[in-house]
């Protein structure tokens, strides 16, 4: 399971088109630095409350929609609060009360949307550990820092990831394919079973799951091209020939 970017769900709150923005932009504008390789949308929580209230210190920086990543889908959809400190070298000028402050104030604007536990304070590398320790001291004294993650903004990039990154994992038992058709008893034989399995490829590719059918067809093409080193006579050979080319036909229109 993997944290992946889930920007639907910024799109649901009454607040979002006002205010959906980008952690680089918040980074460019609190720090007149882009500290961030990728765009990453979010909303931007300290624009809404400087509207709301004429200040913007009383809330974390942004949230971001985020996901969990199992088997081709994303699952349990939530938020995650960001905060971006890069302008501390130490932790000596930490206030945890304004912190704890930021964040309840936070959750209570996003309501009724799901929150997740975890709060990303972001830091330089330098800083990073050192906050990261002090948050390690407070958990025994208060239970909403437990989990709290301080990091750098070079960590953050590696712990979300974006859902076109993911690799795919086959809904077909692809070794239990492949061992069918190297086992079957004879021509025949494997003509039925890569029928059936050409049929279950189609059936992927009109549900437009392209990647399922892609991975299918591909092996029965590589099966066929195998198979031709045991044919004898011209008929199978020809046939071989025709449902080859059928194959890299298919394939070749994916």
């Amino acid at each position: 399971m993997v944290l992946v970017y889930y920007d639907d769900i910024l799109h649901d709150l009454a607040l979002a088109p006002h205010y959906i923005s980008t952690l680089n932009d918040i980074s460019i504008r609190d720090y007149k630095k882009d500290y961030f390789r990728c765009i990453i949308n979010c909303l931007d929580l300290d624009a809404y409350e400087q509207d709301q209230s004429g200040q913007n210190d009383c809330t974390i920086d942004g949230a971001i929609g985020i996901a969990t990543y199992e088997n081709n889908m994303s699952k349990d959809p939530r938020l995650l609060l960001v905060e971006l400190r890069f302008g501390y070298d130490s932790t000596r000028h930490f206030d945890k009360d304004n912190m704890l402050r930021k964040v309840l104030h936070s959750k209570q604007i996003l309501i009724p949307k799901i929150v997740d536990n975890q709060v990303i304070f972001l830091y330089t590398e330098y800083v990073s550990p050192k906050a990261q320790s002090y948050f390690n001291r407070l958990k025994t004294q208060y239970s909403e820092i437990r989990t709290w993650k301080a990091m750098s903004n070079k960590d953050f990039i590696t712990y979300i990831d974006f859902i076109q990154n993911q690799p795919y994992t086959p809904i077909t038992n692809i070794k239990q394919l492949k061992h069918q058709l190297e086992t079957a008893c004879d021509f025949n034989d494997f003509v039925n079973k890569s029928d059936y399995w050409k049929n279950q490829a189609d059936i992927y590719r009109t549900k437009y799951n392209l990647q399922e059918a892609k991975i299918i067809y591909e092996l029965l093409l590589s099966s066929w091209e195998n198979y031709q080193k045991c044919l004898q006579d011209d008929d199978t050979k020809e046939y071989q020939k025709i449902e080859t080319l059928k194959l890299k036909n298919i394939l070749e229109s994916i």
